[in-house]
This record gives structure tokens, sequence and C-alpha cells, in this order.
């Protein structure tokens, strides 16, 4: 995409300055997979009970804040 960069860096400005659709945002941890372009919802630090990682393995934890700064979107299932 052209200005990918660009709007990803933009989008961390708004975020981190609390401006716009992010002046509430509170960042909590998320599960992803090596190469998935989405983040889950983590319950209760014990994993997540979305049908779209029923039979993911690898899985790590990280921020939101991290994954929109990798480009990753919430999961439609479970953040959606």
């Amino acid at each position: 995409v052209h200005n990918y960069d660009k709007l990803m860096g933009l989008q961390k400005l708004a975020r981190v300055h609390k401006l716009g659709m992010w002046n509430d945002f509170k960042d909590y941890d998320t599960i992803v997979t090596p190469n998935g372009s989405a983040f889950h919802k983590l319950n209760n630090n014990k994993g997540s009970d979305c049908k779209h990682l029923v039979r993911s393995k690898n899985l790590s934890v990280i921020k939101a804040s991290v994954a929109y700064d990798r480009g990753l979107h919430p999961c439609r299932n479970c953040l959606g």
C-alpha cells in the first residue's frame, strides 16, 4: 500500500498523544500468532477462547499498542 509507513507513523502519533479516536485508548495484553494479521483478546492471562486460535501454536502475548504498530488489526470475532 502506498504510504503505509507514513500511515502507521501517524496512527502511532495519534495514539501516543490521545488524538481523535485514540483519546480514550487504554493499552491491554493481546495474543498474536507468528504469521497472522489480527490480534486476539487475552482472557485473564490464560489464553483466548477465540475460534480462530483453536489450532494455532507458537502464540505470543503483546500489548495492543505493539500490535497496532506492527500493522495488525483487532480480531473480528473476539474483539469486534
